[in-house]
This record gives structure tokens, sequence and C-alpha cells, in this order.
């Protein structure tokens, strides 16, 4: 059996239409599998903007930052209800012999970060010892990441992923995660364990203006 590829995308829409419709038109381009979205186009606390056709997961409740759109037909997945909210959403992913927990998340910059350890606590047990892919906009800087410098959030998050042996799959790169009014840091990770280590792969920061 071939192994099973899935292209992944991660994007903060910072709430624009016009980025949604040109996230529509960069899936189509770029045959991406799954997008990971954050601070979604919304009317009245509905993400919206999303090509019906697609498979949109996020919270029922309140205001979503968080979306997870799945393109390809070929992937199976299972929504974990417990997991989800607003700002986090934790899928289990199948495709041919690739499987594992995909979570997506949007860290509030004014909320305090053991409450995002706590969160990120019972994703892991919940997980257990499966493959785990997390797409985050951490709203943390450090140099761990590729920063320009370290802040507070930053550190306790490095401490964390160090504790629980996850792996920062970022690359170096000339570009930043994050470019914008307040200027530019590399706030976007990319996560994952030691059980799908491997399976991550060609990791880049996209040419493509988001907004």
């Amino acid at each position: 059996m071939p192994e099973a590829i899935i292209k992944c995308y991660q994007i903060n829409l910072q709430h624009s239409k016009t980025a949604t419709v040109n996230l529509m038109g960069l899936i189509e381009k770029e045959e991406i599998d799954v997008v990971y979205i954050r601070e979604p186009y919304t009317i009245r606390d509905k993400v919206v903007g999303i090509a019906k056709r697609y498979r949109t997961f996020t919270s029922s409740i309140g205001r979503s930052r968080a979306v997870t759109v799945v393109i390809n037909n070929q992937i199976d997945f299972l929504l974990i209800q417990e997991a989800t909210d607003k700002d986090t959403v934790v899928l289990e992913i199948t495709l041919g012999n690739l499987k594992f927990y995909s979570v997506n998340m949007y860290l509030y910059i004014t909320e305090e970060m053991d409450k995002t350890i706590d969160t990120l606590n019972a994703i892991l047990r919940i997980t257990n010892t499966r493959g785990i892919l997390i797409t985050m906009d951490s709203n943390s800087r450090s140099r761990t990441w590729d920063d320009k410098l370290t802040n507070g959030r930053g550190k306790k998050l490095e401490e964390f992923l160090i504790s629980k042996q996850l792996f920062i799959m970022n690359e170096d790169s000339e570009m930043n995660t994050f470019l914008g009014s307040r200027g530019s840091s590399n706030i976007y990770l990319t996560i994952c364990n030691n059980k799908l280590l491997k399976e991550v792969q060609e990791w880049k920061i996209s040419e493509e203006e988001s907004c």
C-alpha cells in the first residue's frame, strides 16, 4: 500500500471576507487536503465563506476562533467533542495507513498560559500514545521557534513542550509566520510527538499573502 500523504495548511484569516475568498482559491490551486483556520470570517457568530462541499468543524457555541476544514473526501474523521470549543478543534484523522489526532488551537493573548497548558494536558490524555499534530496560533514568542525574542508566555509554552517531549516542526526561514501592521513574529507553530515526527515533512511558510 502506498504511503498516505496529507497536505495541510494553517492560516489566520483575521476575520476578513477577502482573505476567506483568497483561501478558497488557494485550496484549489495548491490541492490542499486539510486547512487549520484561526480567526475565521463570521457573521452573527457563524463561520461563513467556506465552500459547503468541504467538511467544516468548529464549536457550535459562541464565536469560534478555531476552525478545521477537511477538503479531501478520502479522509475519514471523528470529531472529539469533549476537547473541542471555540478556541480548539480536535479530530481523529485517518487516510489509508496514516492515522493521527489533529489539534487546531488559537491561544488568546490575554488568556493565562496555565489554562492553555491544562487544555493541552487534557488533549494529551485523550490521545494517549497515538500520533498527534498540533497547529497553533500561540500568541507567544520564543527564540526556540526562531523568533527575535522570548516573552513570558513563550517561556512557559516551550517548557511545557519540552516536558511532554513534543517537537516544534517550524524551520528557520527568512520569512515570518506572522506579518502585519503590528510588526512581525513567529507565533504560528506546528507541533507533533515522536509517533508522528517522521511523517511531518516539507514544512514551509507560504509566500502567498493571506489578506
